[in-house]
């Protein structure tokens, strides 16, 4: 037998974290604890530093994840909003360089996907304007 190592072939010596340089991250994540049988999925959004300046979405602002399944492609718009909504909050305690994420229980109607995955993004009048990835359900929940 001939192993080859991984972190031979990667050139480093264990975990290291992804860091996208996307506009917009989306992804369906699995959160809580599964042996206590608490475990949800999560709907989560994040954005770059350049587009959360340009769209001046700043920590702690709120807004509204909506999405059209009726477009081609489907998109998504993170529309900024004074009450409710769902408050965006910086990944890391490097603030000024830090992504800003949000994170919504899935419930039925919302979109879903296997792995996380970079969106083409715009920022317009109404916010941040994204397109989903072509792999996305709005029927199913994909990580199950």
């Amino acid at each position: 037998m001939a192993f080859i190592s991984t972190m031979t072939l990667t050139g480093r010596n264990g975990f290291t974290k992804r860091a996208s340089l996307a506009d917009v991250v989306f992804a369906t994540d699995l959160r809580g604890n599964k042996s206590r049988n608490s475990s949800y999925h999560a709907l989560r959004i994040s954005i770059s530093v350049k587009i959360a300046k340009e769209a001046r979405i700043m920590n702690g602002d709120k807004v509204d994840l909506m999405f059209d399944r009726e477009s081609t492609p489907q998109r998504g718009l993170i529309k900024r909003v004074a009450a409710g909504g769902w408050a965006m909050t910086a990944s890391s305690k490097n603030l000024k360089n830090s992504r800003l994420v949000t994170r919504v229980v899935l419930v039925d109607g919302m979109p879903t996907i296997l792995n996380s995955s970079d969106c083409n993004a715009i920022v317009t009048e109404e916010g941040i304007l994204f397109d989903l990835p072509a792999n996305c359900s709005f029927e199913k929940n994909m990580r199950l």
